[in-house]
């Protein structure tokens, strides 16, 4: 393994860091305000946040810089296969969902292998299609298989549990619930339930329908990601076109919608009618996150005219406490930012030409 900073020092520049942010949000959010050109009211009980397409920052205020890149050095390079989540616990050690290779890999704050578990089939610890992966307060591992219709859990050291039946998807945990995310069955949108972890019953429901063709009834597809309990215990959901993040409380009450103008991604592209023949994705958003300074953060990926048709970009849109758009920050397009800790933190899953976790911190020019 490669480690790239010292810890004592690394953790002395993060205290200053996170003092400098703290200075810089406090400083600027009056100026934030008086420049901020777009519109705010409430409808139906909800308040709806309208940002133009150019954001607060005239200039790139963030920096994101390279702090730790897991990639063994004594395995070939193509060690992980179809990474589809990163989590990380309270010690700072970091889960990341191998799906391509049926396993769960951890490494500890530092980028050193710690152990895996899990293996190709139908038994504990085994796994057909891992899809989802979160952990709960006390460090417990939930592994969603779409395959098997099943969360695994285990312990912090990958020691199996318990089976939860007849769930699959996307999930996450917060506060004793669990969020299942998925896709309507006969409509084009996104949907999540709301279960108490210990009974299983479920709390509420959520459901979003996409209406780009009237004619489209069937379900299965999304272009955004799936429903997320970030870490003011709402939950959160990113639409792709037209821009949208809606903010639900736990109670699954729609309070906030954050739209913006000129959002880059565009509609899809529908072939047929009647019984859709294919849809072409023109790009996507999602996750959110929000950090510990109140940065709400959504990962956006859109394709512009390029030598072979069409090239790929990936940035993260950055807004305030108040859903006021700040400005984006670019990442190479073949990197998504997947995962944000509770030190604010950015890891970013790598694809090309191998598939990596890239940890990034956030950095202020002067």
């Amino acid at each position: 393994m490669r480690r790239i900073c010292e810890n004592n020092t690394y953790k002395f520049k993060h205290l200053l860091y996170a003092a400098v942010v703290l200075l810089f949000i406090s400083g600027c959010s009056e100026k934030e305000d008086t420049i901020w050109q777009g519109k705010t009211w409430v409808e139906n009980g909800v308040q709806i946040v309208d940002n133009p397409g150019e954001g607060v920052w005239r200039a790139n205020k963030v920096e994101l810089i390279e702090d730790l890149v897991i990639v063994p050095e004594d395995y070939p390079e193509d060690f992980f296969y179809r990474i589809r989540s990163v989590e990380i616990n309270s010690d700072g050690n970091i889960y990341i969902l191998d799906a391509g290779n049926f396993r769960v890999v951890t490494y500890d704050e530092d980028g050193t292998f710690l152990f895996e578990f899990g293996r190709r089939g139908s038994g504990p610890r085994e796994f057909q299609q891992p899809w989802g992966m979160t952990l709960d307060e006390d460090g417990n591992v939930y592994v969603s298989d779409q395959s098997l219709y099943r969360i695994d859990k285990f312990n912090e050291d990958g020691e199996y549990l318990t089976t939860i039946p007849n769930l699959r998807d996307k999930i996450d945990i917060k506060h004793g619930k669990l969020l299942v995310s998925g896709y309507p069955m006969k409509n084009y949108g996104v949907s999540a339930r709301v279960l108490f972890l210990e009974t299983l019953e479920e709390q509420f429901n959520i459901e979003i329908f996409y209406t780009y063709d009237p004619e489209i009834t069937f379900g299965g597809i999304s272009l955004g990601e799936t429903f997320q309990f970030l870490r003011d215990g709402n939950i959160y959901i990113a639409i792709p076109y037209p821009y949208e993040l809606r903010r639900y409380n736990p109670d699954g009450v729609l309070e906030k919608r954050i739209l913006k103008k000129e959002s880059r991604v565009k509609a899809p592209l529908i072939r047929g009618t009647g019984e859709v023949r294919s849809i072409m994705d023109n790009g996507g958003t999602g996750p959110c996150f929000l950090t510990s300074q109140g940065f709400l953060l959504n990962a956006v990926r859109w394709y512009v005219p390029g030598e072979e048709g069409r090239e790929l970009k990936t940035a993260i849109d950055f807004f305030n406490k108040q859903g006021h758009y700040l400005g984006s920050v670019n990442l190479p397009n073949t990197q998504r930012l997947i995962a944000v800790d509770s030190d604010d933190r950015f890891y970013v899953v790598q694809t090309e030409p191998s598939e990596k976790v890239i940890r990034y911190r956030l950095d202020l020019p002067e």
